[in-house]
């Protein structure tokens, strides 16, 4: 491919990524990974080539929808209201060669005349547009600066206080890649070694004694410790959040919003395939991922069961039975944003309550499953003190027989280092913490 077909090529997957952001919520990473399987002949430098350039355009989103609504071609009013107007893709993708790469208009009219596979010439609106982005930006709002929709800046800064500029900075980042040692099939040491002979460059997690990071991010999936369920690709963050679960071989779990398994196979090792887990989804098709994952990693404890409401019948046979049940819970996502940069762009007011009125409804269900002295376990990949803080305390004072135990006191049996916690709650971040945004509640039900 040419560099005007990456430049075409970029234009169609942003279109998709907005269209499935919005109606379905998908992630961007599986969104280009769809645009590719069905363009076999595209190499790895073109995927990589576009990839990276729809990236750019995600990552700067918010600079090139200001920048275009100020130079009066893209609609929508981004200072007021929950979600702006989106630029066409055509438009991000002619300021993004202007801004981020800057290309003289010239260059830029050229990538759009070079026909072939190319995008189609630039309009006379167009090049009156390049005119005005080759100006000067001028005050540049802080929701600029930071890359999230203006509406959402006084629910980042509740969280985020002074350090606001710092944390969006380290969510606008590139992540590294994380992964998990199996510990069914090996230990961190040995799992280290076999990754370095295999060329890459790896070095352990800073809080997860069971975590390898590898700040340069490769196809971790074609090694052969990934073939053989050795490891699993899983951020350091949701590690943390699977260790402060605190199973031991023997219990009872219930990993109640179970998805691929992810953090039920973290369970499972830290419980060295003994005593039982019950993997739950209300979604067949992630446990069908799951099932495929549990096969590689040899466990041996985990049961998956599809919830059918919450009249299912599995939930009153397993009422008071469980030592340990986490409510991962489906969430805004929004510290997954150095992985998937769209994410606050596709929410709204509306979606944001949403995923709150969720969250209290699948705490009210999981809660008769934790047998007496047992805990219920709260996590969420969101900043968002609406589905974090106001979530765990509503449930508190729904629930008396619940109370909060500070993790500070569970954090040494399971994890390196000082706890980081402050509070009774744990909020882990990009900038503070090195992993993604992850939130955690253990709540333990009176004797």
């Amino acid at each position: 491919m040419r560099p005007a077909a990456h430049v075409q090529a970029a234009i169609e997957v942003l279109g998709d990524i907005w269209s499935a952001g919005q109606s379905r919520g998908q992630p961007a990473d599986r969104t280009v990974a769809a645009y590719f399987n069905r363009r076999r002949y595209a190499g790895s430098k073109d995927r990589a080539a576009v990839t990276d350039r729809v990236y750019q355009v995600l990552r700067h989103r918010a600079e090139l929808q200001w920048r275009l609504q100020r130079a009066a071609l893209a609609p929508g009013d981004t200072d007021h209201g929950e979600r702006a107007d989106q630029a066409s893709p055509r438009a991000m993708c002619i300021a993004a060669l202007c801004i981020l790469e800057a290309l003289p208009a010239a260059e830029v009219e050229a990538v759009f005349a070079a026909g072939g596979h190319g995008p189609a010439p630039l309009a006379e609106d167009e090049r009156r547009l390049l005119a005005l982005l080759e100006g000067p930006a001028g005050q540049v709002p802080a929701w600029v600066r930071g890359g999230y929709p203006a509406w959402l800046e006084g629910r980042l800064a509740a969280r985020f206080g002074t350090e606001l500029e710092t944390e969006v900075a380290a969510l606008a980042a590139r992540a590294p890649l994380d992964l998990r040692v199996n510990t069914l099939k090996g230990e961190r040491p040995a799992a280290l070694a076999e990754l370095r002979a295999a060329g890459a460059i790896v070095e352990p997690t800073s809080w997860s004694p069971v975590g390898i990071r590898l700040p340069e991010p490769r196809p971790i999936v074609q090694t052969e410790a990934y073939r053989r369920g050795r490891i699993e690709v899983q951020d350091e963050g949701a590690q943390i959040a699977s260790l402060l679960v605190d199973v031991q071989p023997g219990m009872q779990v219930i990993d109640y919003c179970a998805g691929a398994g992810g953090k039920a196979l973290a369970l499972a090792a830290k419980m060295a395939n003994r005593g039982q887990i019950h993997a739950c989804d209300q979604d067949q098709r992630r446990l069908h991922r799951a099932r495929r994952r549990l096969e590689r990693a040899a466990t041996r404890n985990i049961q998956l069961h599809q919830l059918v409401g919450p009249d299912d019948p599995w939930r009153a046979a397993h009422t008071d039975g469980a030592d340990r049940v986490l409510v991962d819970a489906p969430c805004t996502g929004g510290g997954t944003c150095r992985r998937n940069p769209e994410v606050l762009w596709n929410l709204t007011e509306a979606g944001l309550a949403g995923h709150q009125a969720v969250q209290n409804r699948l705490l009210d269900e999981a809660a008769p499953l934790v047998r007496q002295g047992g805990r219920l376990i709260y996590v969420t990949c969101s900043f968002f003190v609406e589905e974090n803080e106001d979530v765990v305390t509503a449930f508190l004072e729904r629930r008396a027989d619940f109370s909060a135990v500070p993790i500070a006191a569970v954090w040494p049996y399971v994890l390196q280092g000082k706890c980081p916690a402050v509070g009774s709650f744990l909020m882990l971040s990009p900038a503070r913490h090195g992993t993604d945004g992850f939130f955690v509640a253990i709540l333990e039900r009176a004797r």
